[in-house]
């Protein structure tokens, strides 16, 4: 158990949340939030490659569709408007995929053990700060400075976001 809660934590935290922290460098959070919509579409690639999926319906075809061309909608490639760097947009792409494997692998390992969500959100959250933490000296240990805005911003997001969601 402890192995498939390590793998999840990597997969669905700390991949992701390094990759999108790099990649908003180069890219606007309006471009790396519309590039991780395509989650979903992700999930179901994995799902299908996993054979999770009993079969790939007339139903689950069209709403991966639908929800790929809403994605190409948003993006607007035609109208040039998908500036930023090519690696912001590899590292967010990866960011998304990783997330979708990461759902696929969590319902093969994890969620049918019995153990309640809130316990394995916990403990996986819990696991990928471990992991960060011990690789945070190698990227560079700097102490932040955020100014007054930023520190608001944070708690803002944080009580009205996460907090007051349940």
């Amino acid at each position: 158990m402890w192995g498939h809660l390590a793998v999840s934590a990597v997969v669905a935290n700390a991949i992701p949340y390094t990759l999108f922290a790099v990649a908003e460098q180069n890219v606007s959070s309006s471009l790396a939030g519309v590039i991780n919509a395509t989650t979903p579409l992700w999930t179901v690639g994995f799902a299908l490659i996993a054979r999770t999926e009993a079969k790939l319906t007339t139903r689950r075809i069209f709403g991966v569709a639908l929800g790929f061309v809403g994605v190409v909608t948003i993006l607007e490639p035609w109208n040039g408007t998908t500036s930023g760097a090519i690696g912001g947009v590899i590292a967010c792409i990866a960011a998304a995929a990783s997330y979708g494997l990461a759902y696929v692998y969590q319902a093969r390992c994890l969620t049918n053990r019995g153990i309640s969500p809130l316990t394995l959100t916990a403990a996986q959250l819990t696991t990928a700060a471990v992991i960060l933490g011990i690789g945070l000296p190698i990227g560079g240990w700097t102490i932040p400075a955020p100014d007054g805005l930023a520190v608001v911003a944070v708690l803002i997001l944080g009580v009205l976001g996460t907090g007051l969601e349940d």
